[in-house]
């Protein structure tokens, strides 16, 4: 029983014998792994597939395209944070909203005072 000829398939496996043969070539003619791949690309193919990761430039988390807030700490005395969570409670805030707030309402310099 013969299986239906797929031509998507066959135009796939011809892709892969023509670049094996072209890599087995150039490693025929004494070329290491990384000229043969050199040698490849310089052609215009791909020889071996590009990888990502591990300990060089470029490895690691790639960016998501989002820009994320600048983060600001500092260290606080604990009676400080307790008061400055009292505070908080007593305005119906959370801290971060209540932190936010003081800082919009301080002023920073001499022409900041008109705000």
């Amino acid at each position: 029983m013969q299986t239906p000829s797929n031509p998507a398939l066959e135009a796939a496996r011809n892709y892969v014998e023509t670049k094996r043969d072209a890599f087995r070539a150039a490693l025929a003619e004494g070329a290491t792994l990384t000229d043969a791949a050199a040698k490849a690309e310089a052609a215009g193919e791909n020889a071996l597939p590009k990888r990502r990761g591990g300990a060089r430039p470029g490895a690691g988390r790639k960016a998501t395209g989002r820009v994320a807030d600048s983060a600001l700490s500092f260290r606080v005395t604990s009676e400080f944070k307790a008061e400055f969570d009292r505070k908080a409670r007593a305005a119906g805030l959370s801290g971060v909203e209540f932190l936010k707030r003081l800082v919009d309402a301080a002023p920073v310099g001499p022409n900041d005072a008109a705000r």
